[in-house]
């Protein structure tokens, strides 16, 4: 029967009637979904607020590291890591962790940080970093086989190029040139097509140029060594290691010196003090930073560049550091010291001024550099109250050293080219100054003369180096990027003589000692010229490959290769 036929009455008591049965559940299921209501929301809001927790502690470990400390940040790590597990920063904070450990020489340690990374994570673009950044520590902890069966992976995704590159350096540990140069063209192509950049494409083909006995007619093989008559004799006065070798990188450490002392750095951290004719140990110290740049002394400081943006000013006379100070870049060649500040150059273009006392920020000079670039940065070079410094934009720029205001901005090497690889007009090495010359070199630009007053070129010539040159009172000498060394004429910049038996031997930078040119190979032998003629005058070794110009302290001649190891010698007749 329908309810129409009950009247008010009955229609309310079987009403009372139904509440007295389900009320108490239906007010059971009201109750349970406002909790679940109120429960999901705490939930919601809980993980936002750990989430904003772990956020904050990510960045006291950033900041704890761009402080200097990196034994409080490690810690910090950890207390992350336990108290935020579930977190992506616990990945993060992981790989922050593993680089610190890697700069400080303790690879191991990071291995075990980025494999947990690899295993365990949740991201699979972080797995990738992490198994290719494992593989690198493997590989320099001598055990390329392991890194290469780190990178056997089916699918590396945007990483192939990086892991491609990575297989190649591991071959080349293992002395296998020919799979070294396959992988490494691999990673060249495969970055081509990629379109965005993710290995150094510079970089990259440097090191395919370097390969030894490549069966690739496009690419040359570095030419073989002849023997040599002397008719001088080489003495090697003393040899010494800083450790803390890491070739792969590029580095700009090399000796730098005043008096009779030579000041030396490590990428492992230690800067030391020595006698340049017997490589006494006058004082040495130890940062436990990854120095990548430097030393530059003056004024009572020796000061150097960390590869994380750190510049430490130590004291010349004993060592002790006087400050340490954050520059936000790369620091890839020696800090120059003037009398009213240290002036820096970053790999992002950026030329810094910085106080003598404390380190503060005085000015900053930032020019805009191309997406493509050789890894590296040019070493500013001062002269009374200016700075003059090479950028990778091809052009050269003086500053007041006090306050950062431009005195002239000269475009040596302007790009040319279709494709960013061959607009490369890199100026990386330190520029020359001779009385009021400036000599300067660039990769696939030129080789100018130009005006201390005002930057105009004297004269120039079309030239590729990414070495840097050298001068004495006649002649110009450069070991061109194609391992020719030439001599041209001072004043007019015709050249002289040419010396092609180096070809493709990864020659350093020139430097004049005495009646003598000096250049250093890839395989650390270092080969003595007659200014005269280019002819060989001896031949000796040093130890492994030296980038970097060597140093001449009177008739001494310092240098330092990749490994680390220091070298000094002296021509006799």
């Amino acid at each position: 029967m329908s309810d129409e036929y009950y009247n008010e009455q009955e229609q309310w008591e079987r009403v009372k009637k139904w509440l007295r049965e389900n009320g108490p559940w239906l007010l059971a299921g009201v109750v349970l979904g406002l909790a679940a209501l109120a429960g999901w929301r705490w939930w919601e809001a809980r993980v936002e607020r750990r989430a904003q927790e772990a956020s904050v502690a990510y960045q006291v470990v950033l900041d704890t590291l761009n402080k200097g400390d990196r034994d409080g940040a490690l810690k910090k790590v950890d207390a992350l890591r336990a108290e935020y597990s579930s977190s992506g920063y616990a990945d993060q904070v992981d790989l922050v962790a593993a680089r610190s450990l890697v700069e400080n020489g303790l690879l191991d340690q990071a291995a075990t940080r980025l494999s947990r990374v690899m295993d365990s994570s949740k991201d699979a673009q972080l797995k990738l970093l992490a198994r290719q950044r494992l593989a690198r520590v493997q590989i320099s902890l001598g055990k390329p086989d392991e890194a290469l069966k780190t990178l056997t992976i089916a699918e590396p995704g945007a990483f192939a190029a990086r892991y491609a590159e990575a297989r190649g350096d591991a071959l080349f540990a293992k002395g296998d040139k020919a799979g070294a140069l396959a992988e490494f063209r691999k990673a060249r192509d495969t970055q081509a097509i990629g379109g965005s950049q993710t290995v150094d494409l510079a970089g990259l083909e440097l090191k395919i140029a370097d390969l030894e006995g490549s069966k690739d007619k496009s690419i040359d093989p570095p030419a073989k060594l002849v023997d040599v008559k002397a008719s001088i004799k080489v003495a090697k006065l003393w040899s010494t290691s800083l450790g803390g070798a890491e070739p792969v990188l590029r580095f700009g450490l090399a000796p730098a010196t005043e008096g009779d002392v030579v000041y030396a750095a490590g990428h492992g951290g230690d800067v030391v003090a020595l006698k340049a004719t017997n490589g006494k140990d006058l004082w040495s110290a130890k940062t436990r930073k990854p120095i990548a740049g430097g030393p530059g002394v003056g004024h009572g400081l020796v000061v150097v560049g960390t590869a994380d943006g750190e510049v430490v000013a130590l004291d010349q006379g004993n060592g002790t550091t006087k400050w340490t100070t954050f520059v936000g870049g790369e620091v890839l060649s020696a800090p120059a010291v003037a009398t009213d500040a240290v002036i820096v150059r970053t790999v992002g273009g950026r030329l810094i001024g910085l106080a003598l006392a404390d380190g503060k920020e005085i000015w900053r000079e930032d020019q805009q550099i191309p997406k493509l670039t050789l890894r590296g940065a040019a070493t500013p070079v001062v002269s009374g109250n200016t700075v003059f410094c090479g950028f990778d934009n091809g052009r050269v720029l003086a500053v007041q050293t006090g306050n950062g205001e431009t005195v002239w901005d000269a475009l040596v090497a302007p790009a040319r080219g279709r494709t960013e690889l061959e607009r490369l007009v890199d100026i990386d090495s330190p520029l020359k100054i001779s009385g009021t010359d400036i000599f300067v070199a660039g990769f696939q630009g030129r080789l100018a003369m130009l005006s201390m007053d005002n930057g105009q070129a004297w004269w120039s010539r079309d030239l590729s180096s990414y070495n840097g040159v050298d001068v004495d009172q006649d002649r110009v000498y450069v070991a061109a990027a194609n391992g020719d060394v030439i001599a041209f004429k001072r004043r007019t910049g015709i050249e002289e003589w040419r010396q092609e038996a180096l070809r493709n031997r990864g020659l350093s930078a020139p430097v004049v000692v005495g009646a003598y040119v000096v250049v250093v190979d890839f395989e650390g032998v270092v080969h003595w010229l007659d200014t005269t003629n280019g002819k060989f005058v001896a031949r000796d070794k040093a130890g492994d490959r030296v980038r970097q110009a060597p140093l001449v302290v009177g008739d001494v001649v310092v240098m330092q290769d990749e490994k680390g190891r220091l070298s000094a010698f002296r021509p006799q007749r």
